[in-house]
């Protein structure tokens, strides 16, 4: 378990009253989790309202894990781990993202990527998992669009800690 405390300079400055909401809401992740982005209205869109949700996407590194049920494991682990810990007095909405193509998504985190040069147009180009209620699952071939996540921001990245030589 991560507690995420110290986040981006750039969000922060930008949307200090929604990183100040994360940081009251005890934001907790999964040590499998790369970065975290938000969007929405409560990012650079705009335009929430008191009791808007807060829309992250939890960028999950799923190296080493073999496809199918540990896989799904993973997934659903990382967005329990999360929801579970969240103290906030707004609703969560979050989704639990990794690389289908091995393009490492800088879409995500950088709107200067145009998705027109993606192969997939950032067209179900990555790969989403969900929890909605009771219901827990992979979305796929659904038209999700990454430039409907647009625009976004980094919130927080996980730290490269150096390898011993």
């Amino acid at each position: 378990m991560v507690d995420v405390t110290q986040f981006e300079s750039e969000f922060a400055g930008s949307l200090p009253q929604t990183c100040e909401l994360l940081r009251r809401g005890h934001l907790v992740v999964d040590p499998r989790v790369k970065r975290i982005i938000l969007h929405g209205s409560r990012g650079l869109r705009g335009g929430c309202r008191p009791d808007s949700d807060v829309d992250l996407t939890l960028v999950v590194d799923d190296s080493g894990v073999e496809e199918g049920y540990e896989h799904e494991a993973l997934m659903k682990a990382v967005l329990e781990e999360t929801l579970q810990n969240w103290k906030g007095d707004v609703k969560l909405d979050v989704e639990a993202v990794f690389d289908l193509h091995g393009c490492r998504m800088p879409c995500l985190a950088n709107p200067k990527v145009n998705t027109r040069k993606c192969p997939y147009r950032g067209i179900d180009c990555i790969g989403v998992y969900r929890m909605h209620g009771d219901r827990a699952g992979y979305v796929v071939r659904a038209g999700h669009q990454v430039d409907k996540m647009r625009p976004c921001i980094l919130v927080w990245e996980r730290k490269k800690t150096a390898v011993p030589a």
